[in-house]
């Protein structure tokens, strides 16, 4: 029953997911896809910030939780830094990335793998000097190291341009106040025998997302207020007041244009159609037409010279060319081979596969043209040849977008993923690899990891089959444009 670091900042998002963590952990195992792979961003670069203070005692987190106090208090003697601190008083513990000797005491340095400081981390930090101060360890100074998101690799890795060092003991301070009066409420919440009811709301989701939130929100209804496009907080308050369905939401609350379509049509399961708006984004389209989708990966601590922290790196492309508005789709793809930077070959595939001429059709372009510009900028000598395809680029979100048309089940949504099976027979229902995070993920795991030969090969082809439904399922969406036009 121990107030750790992560028990304690779970109480201050939730009551409910504070007692959860403690009586019953096997419900938290659905914490999210991304969720182990962000713990191994995390650990990789809290290893890569111990090289800033070098020569210091690492505590094996993987000894009982008695040895690693026990290992961290002799560590304390030798007046090095010390790598997973373990600190503990009465039913307090927290584990510190980086404990920094200086004159008279010791330093603080927490390490997040993101680029930004975030109000959370402050108190995060807060709790740590919290339980220092109460062992008697004493703490001058609290630090946070974070990516510096202007780091451009070039050769090996420069530890100390990697990271920036935030003096964060001001902040600290004041958050050390609240701590106390929150402590009381968090002893209260983990000693009582049933879980707290705790209504949904803004906490579901900040400063993080809850691993309870599928199933505390499991109650709503289809076409709940939820799904309201851009609603905002204002969804917390029409449910305060008891409205969960859109069609129950009162006829005199001020609706957007899209939200005003939205309900239309759910109210009359009919598809909003604006025709006129839909003929005017069609005349732009020239064929024949190029149906483009990247898909990219980025890493905390860049592994390509030219790169930053956290910087897409596309690394697989799915080109559907039709020639006509009822031609037979030819499909071109590429998918990176090996561990070296996979831009330069992808560049060379793409120049060949997409023509000079005809409009190149994306969704939500603002992604592909900032994938396009910054491999212009990595790499000059194909910077023109990018330059002319940029003109040639338009977006299929466009009719969503400006709610052009709109069918009810988008659920409130203009993402691919919801439009896609709305218009079409096409959905990512059954595909092993069904969104752009998953084959991140997988790819660098293939790619980097070691796997087997039969492993990599079966990855590689869901790869194939994911990122090809996002350009065959452009398709579909815009020959269902096309029909929605009278000729």
């Amino acid at each position: 029953m121990l107030i750790t670091k992560t028990n304690y900042m779970a109480g201050l998002q939730c009551s409910k997911l504070l007692w959860t963590r403690v009586h019953r952990p096997k419900d938290l195992v659905t914490e999210g896809d991304d969720v182990p792979s962000a713990i191994e961003r995390g650990q990789e670069v809290g290893i890569q910030a111990q090289s800033l203070f070098p020569g210091g005692i690492a505590i094996d987190t993987a000894l009982r939780l008695s040895d690693r106090i026990t290992a961290t208090r002799k560590a304390l003697l030798s007046r090095k830094p010390i790598y997973e601190a373990a600190i503990a008083f009465t039913d307090f513990y927290a584990q510190i990335d980086i404990l920094v000797p200086v004159r008279g005491g010791w330093d603080i340095v927490e390490v997040k793998s993101t680029t930004d400081i975030e109000d959370h981390f402050i108190q995060d930090v807060a709790f740590q000097k919290y339980v220092c101060d109460k062992s008697g360890l004493p703490i001058h100074h609290t630090h946070i190291a974070t990516l510096n998101q202007e780091y451009v690799k070039r050769g090996p890795i420069r530890i100390k341009k990697l990271f920036c060092i935030h003096h964060v003991s001001n902040e600290v301070k004041a958050n050390l106040r609240t701590i106390p009066t929150d402590v009381v409420r968090i002893r209260k919440i983990i000693a009582a025998a049933k879980c707290p009811k705790i209504p949904i709301g803004p906490q579901c989701s900040t400063p993080v997302g809850c691993p309870l939130m599928d199933a505390c929100w499991s109650f709503l209804p289809k076409d709940n207020i939820f799904e309201l496009y851009q609603i905002g907080n204002k969804k917390f308050d029409l449910f305060e007041n008891g409205i969960i369905k859109i069609k129950d939401i009162p006829q005199d609350f001020k609706f957007t244009k899209y939200q005003a379509v939205q309900v239309k049509s759910l109210r009359t399961h009919r598809p909003h159609i604006d025709a006129p708006a839909i003929a005017g984004f069609l005349s732009e389209i020239e064929y024949p037409v190029r149906l483009l989708d990247f898909e990219t990966f980025s890493t905390p601590i860049p592994i390509f010279d030219g790169t930053k922290p956290y910087q897409q790196i596309p690394f697989q492309y799915s080109l559907h060319v039709l020639d006509a508005p009822r031609a037979k789709p030819v499909h071109h793809s590429f998918l990176a081979e090996g561990r070296n930077d996979p831009r330069p070959k992808l560049l060379q595939s793409l120049k060949h596969t997409i023509g000079r001429s005809g409009t190149i059709l994306v969704f939500y372009m603002a992604f592909e043209k900032n994938m396009l510009k910054q491999m212009a900028q990595a790499f000059p000598a194909h910077r023109l040849w990018v330059c002319e395809v940029l003109k040639r680029i338009n977006d299929l979100i466009i009719p969503f977008r400006k709610v052009a048309y709109y069918h009810p089940r988008q659920h409130g949504s203009n993402s691919l993923k919801r439009v896609m099976p709305a218009l079409t027979k096409r959905s990512y229902d059954n595909l092993p690899i069904a969104d752009g995070s998953t084959a991140s993920q997988e790819f660098l795991r293939v790619t980097f990891g070691d796997v087997s030969t039969a492993e990599r090969r079966k990855i590689r082809n869901q790869l194939l089959r994911y990122c090809g439904q996002d350009t065959g399922g452009m398709i579909g969406i815009l020959r269902n444009l096309q029909g929605t036009v009278k000729h």
